[in-house]
């Protein structure tokens, strides 16, 4: 699955996106996300770390964390990939 999203500018809190649909998610599934391209080119986002988890069935979000310092990545699509064993 993929979502565009605009995280908030954070200095220490990580945030959460929206949820992401992906059919046959389980919650504990462990689940990978692809950065963006555009956050390495601006230099914004970069020095952050995203992961993403399976929040409910079906459901997926991403989390931005930075590094201490004030990050606002503009706005990217990011995509996740769920290994389910019921899938």
């Amino acid at each position: 699955g993929s979502i565009t999203f605009d995280f908030a500018s954070q200095s220490i809190l990580c945030e959460d996106s929206t949820g992401i649909t992906v059919t046959g998610a389980a919650v504990n599934d462990p689940c990978f996300v692809g950065m963006p391209t555009t956050l390495t080119a601006s230099g914004l986002g970069r020095d952050a770390t995203y992961s993403c988890y399976v929040s409910a069935a079906d459901t997926v979000k991403v989390r931005h964390c930075p590094a201490g310092t004030a990050d606002n990545p503009a706005s990217a699509t990011y995509t996740v990939r769920v290994i389910s064993p019921g899938t």
